[in-house]
């Protein structure tokens, strides 16, 4: 296999990876609360899915890539490196967009499973936690696709062409 093509694979299983995790962290708590007798339960599975492969997908095009290049570039592409670089550009948007303090001029009040995380404007302790929560969430995603991408990528680079 050619170092292209391998790395192209190891794109690919990448986005992969995140999308395979939840979705079968999704099937779980599915059964749990409806059972398996819930007829549309496939159908919303698909449409969690490809949600998934689109947000995955994206991060590897838009940060994945930019990150292998620069680890190349920088000559630190080691497992360490690509495991960190993956949990942060996995953190990194949804840290942004779901900052807590952005809408803060609102003075708006939110309670989410009848716990208080937003008062007048202001994230409350709940509101925190649920905040680094989703965004480790995030992160873990990013290691677990970075994880599948190093093994790929390391795969067969040491044998022998026959």
């Amino acid at each position: 296999m050619t170092p292209l093509l391998r790395i192209v694979i190891a794109f690919a299983a990448a986005a992969m990876a995140p999308v395979i995790a939840l979705a079968l962290g999704y099937l779980f708590e599915q059964f749990q609360m409806v059972g398996t007798g819930d007829p549309s339960l496939w159908i919303r599975t698909l449409g969690f899915m490809s949600l998934c492969a689109l947000v995955s997908a994206a991060h590897v095009v838009l940060l994945g890539i930019p990150a292998f290049w620069l680890l190349c570039r920088i000559g630190t592409l080691r497992w360490w490196s690509v495991l960190l670089a993956g949990f942060v550009l996995g953190c990194m948007p949804m840290a942004v967009f779901s900052w807590p303090l952005r809408d803060s001029d609102m003075k708006s009040s939110v309670t989410i499973g009848h716990v208080q995380t937003v008062i007048s404007g202001v994230p409350t302790i709940a509101g925190w936690q649920q905040y680094v929560a989703v965004v480790a969430l995030f992160g873990i995603c990013g290691a677990c696709a970075a994880a599948v991408f190093w093994m790929v990528f390391r795969a067969g680079r040491h044998r022998a062409v026959d």
